[in-house]
């Protein structure tokens, strides 16, 4: 087993896998009006500078959609697979102060049988 990927193997972790994933699933008009629930409550509760952190960021639809709209909040974007996090990595670059955290790189890898 990869000691570098924890959990099970799973395609998301495949580079190639990820790229066509993200570019399959696109937000379709459902996803925005869950994302427009997420923003309108994320503004009711969290102040300019506040911190929101979202848990499996994948291609980054969500926080790119939160972020357009919510530019003065920091961001922390964490995913299993490090090909999600480089895809919304490129997505997000141009947002400033907002991190993605690999957790391949600072957890503990589990073995899985």
């Amino acid at each position: 087993m990869n000691k570098d990927i924890i959990g099970a193997q799973h395609e998301i972790h495949d580079k190639d896998f990820s790229i066509a994933w993200a570019e399959r699933f696109v937000p379709t008009p459902e996803s925005l009006e869950l994302f427009n629930i997420i923003l309108s409550e994320l503004q009711a509760l969290i102040p300019v500078g506040g911190r929101v952190v979202e848990l499996g960021i994948g291609p980054g639809y969500l926080a790119s959609h939160l972020l357009g709209a919510m530019p003065n909040i920091e961001y922390c974007g964490i995913d299993f697979s490090r090909p999600m996090l480089e895809i919304a990595s490129s997505k997000l670059r141009v947002l400033q102060g907002n991190e993605l955290n690999d957790l391949n790189k600072t957890a503990t890898p589990v073995e899985t049988r």
